[in-house]
């Protein structure tokens, strides 16, 4: 159930993941290396995940393997183009889970 709910976080299928949350998924589980659905959601700039698993409670602290936040991975640059992560960054911002200044690790 954890990896169907980390695919559903990175390809921004917020129904399905509300169904897994339902049945008890762990939000915060961990892929191996590191990642969690909140990390996937953000790298891949998938704001309505991110808000979902922000709302549900998901911790926002957890560190991957290479030590990077959610809010650190979505500033990688091989990711989804800047342009389309505008919205996330400002919800990111605004939910104080990123400071402007440390946008760019």
């Amino acid at each position: 159930m954890k990896a169907c709910f980390i695919d559903a976080c990175d390809a921004n299928h917020v129904d399905v993941m509300q169904v897994l949350m339902d049945h008890g998924v762990d939000i915060n589980a961990k892929d191996s290396e590191g990642w969690t659905g909140y990390h996937y959601a953000c790298f891949m700039g998938k704001i309505q995940a991110v808000r979902m698993l922000v709302e549900a409670g998901a911790r926002t602290d957890i560190t991957n393997n290479d030590g990077k936040t959610g809010a650190n991975e979505a500033t990688n640059c091989e990711g989804p183009d800047w342009e389309d992560k505008q919205e996330l960054f400002q919800f990111l911002v605004e939910n104080e889970l990123m400071e402007i200044e440390k946008m760019h690790p």
